[in-house]
């Protein structure tokens, strides 16, 4: 498990914190992303292993493309970028 601040996922979109997830076990408390705001922030990583998890989540019907796009339009990055990602997005979900 790999730990992250609000600096971490550079793709994310505005207001991730607000959907995070708690996880009880043993005592603490984990803050986890939401699953789409999780691929989003791969989507924009970009890096192999990113790809790879965001085809999963995918095929496995862990992420709804409409839901993906729609949050897309509050990532801070420019036009290019956006576009990119959307690829990405159109090329897992269909």
């Amino acid at each position: 498990m790999q730990g992250v601040d609000n600096s971490t996922p550079a793709f994310a979109p505005k207001n991730w914190q607000q959907r995070v997830i708690p996880i009880r076990t043993g005592g603490y408390i984990g803050l986890c992303m939401e699953i789409h705001d999780l691929a989003l922030s791969k989507y924009g990583a970009g890096r192999e292993k990113d790809r790879d998890f965001t085809r999963l989540l995918a095929k496995d019907g862990h992420i709804q493309k409409q839901i993906l796009l729609e949050r897309l339009e509050d990532v801070e990055a420019d036009q290019a970028k956006h576009a990119l990602i959307r690829e990405r997005i159109n090329s897992d979900c269909g």
